[in-house]
């Protein structure tokens, strides 16, 4: 019996990316950052401001929801604006 390690690998890669999304929705202050860019574009400066966090702390987290899927960034001049990519507010607590 030979085994297709094609499959494992792909499940594998999916499982991780159902970890990380675990991971970064589970966390309240991603929570929080969530339900702020539901109101749309923010930078980081908002970010900090409105949670009232460090701005590395805010930066960490947006990182983390980009990586996971949650938000992306884009550059306009010399900031970076973060926006949800995915509808996840129904999946908050």
């Amino acid at each position: 019996m030979v085994l297709d390690c094609s499959k494992i690998k792909r499940k594998k890669s999916e499982v991780m990316v159902g970890v990380l999304e675990n991971r970064a929705i589970s966390k309240k202050l991603n929570q929080r950052i969530l339900y702020f860019l539901e109101d749309g574009k923010k930078t980081v400066t908002e970010v900090f401001i409105h949670c009232r966090i460090e701005q590395s702390v805010a930066s960490q987290a947006l990182k983390e929801l980009r990586v996971s899927g949650f938000v992306e960034a884009n550059r306009q001049g010399k900031n970076i604006y973060y926006s949800l990519l995915k509808k996840v507010l129904e999946y908050v607590e």
